[in-house]
C-alpha cells in the first residue's frame, strides 16, 4: 500500500506535463505571395485566377481575373491573424467597388482556403485556393 501513493504522485505529475499554452508555436503567417485559383460556390462555370501578396501587416494587394479573360479585378485590403479578409474589389477601370469579405484558413496540404462573399448584387460566393510561391 505504500508504493501506491509514490505512484499516484508520479501519475498526477505526469499528467500535468501534457497540454498546450499560449505561449507555444505561433501560428503560421498569412504574409506571403499567392496565386490562387476561384470558383463560384453556385455556379462552378463562373471561374478564374488570383494573384494575391498578403504583407506582414495584414495588407491585401493583387488581382483576380475571370477564366475567359474578358474580367480583371484589382483587390485591395486586409486580412487579421484568423484570416478574416474585408478587402474591395474594382474592375480595372472607372467601375463599381464591390466588398469582398471572408474568411481564409491553411487546410491540410498548407494551401490558404476559404469562401469569401462579393458583396454585389446579387451576393456571389467564391471558394478561393491560394497556394504560396514566396514568403
Amino acid at each position: 500500500m505504500k508504493f501506491l501513493l509514490p505512484l499516484a504522485f508520479c501519475l498526477l505529475a505526469l499528467a500535468g506535463c501534457g497540454g498546450s499554452s499560449s505561449t507555444g508555436t505561433p501560428a503560421r503567417t498569412l504574409a506571403g505571395e499567392y496565386q490562387a485559383t476561384w470558383v463560384n460556390v453556385a455556379d462552378a462555370e463562373d471561374h478564374g485566377i488570383s494573384s494575391w501578396t498578403i504583407g506582414q501587416d495584414g495588407q491585401i494587394a493583387g488581382n483576380d481575373v475571370d477564366v475567359s479573360g474578358e474580367f480583371s479585378y484589382i483587390v485591395l485590403g486586409t486580412t487579421d491573424a484568423s484570416g478574416n479578409v474585408n478587402a474591395t474589389t474594382s474592375r480595372i477601370g472607372p467601375e463599381e467597388v464591390i466588398a469582398l469579405t471572408g474568411r481564409l484558413q491553411f487546410d491540410d496540404q498548407g494551401r490558404l482556403v476559404g469562401d469569401l462573399l462579393w458583396a454585389s448584387t446579387p451576393p456571389l460566393t467564391y471558394r478561393y485556393t491560394f497556394t504560396r510561391v514566396a514568403n
